[in-house]
């Protein structure tokens, strides 16, 4: 009984929209859980390392702008999710989005 009260209370996380602090827009899925959770809970880390690549890949997509993620190590995403973690150790309540954003936005500022 314990385990389905937390895959329930997981799935609810995961699913629960946040809006986005810097985007102003409402984001879905495991980018909305807490910096803390990221960092405490395997389970959740896991989904959201897929949340963020699905960001940082549909985020340069979409963009007009450089190709940010050209000259990033090609290392599947191990070097953003230590850039989240170093973030998350400082900001333990932010969103993992607001990481995100974080790291995307140093990332533009290196490709231009």
């Amino acid at each position: 009984m314990i385990i389905v009260r937390s895959l329930l209370l997981l799935g609810l996380v995961l699913v629960a929209p946040a809006f986005a602090e810097e985007g102003g827009a409402t984001i879905y899925g495991a980018g909305a859980v807490s910096c803390g959770q990221w960092q405490k809970d395997l389970a959740i880390r896991v989904q959201a390392e897929a949340w963020i690549d699905g960001f940082l890949s549909g985020y340069n997509l979409a963009s007009t702008g450089p190709d940010f993620l050209a000259d990033t190590p090609n290392d599947n995403g191990a070097s953003f999710y230590i850039w989240i973690d170093n973030y998350c150790s400082s900001n333990p309540i932010d969103r993992v989005t607001t990481a995100v954003f974080a790291l995307k936005n140093e990332l533009l500022s290196r490709a231009r």
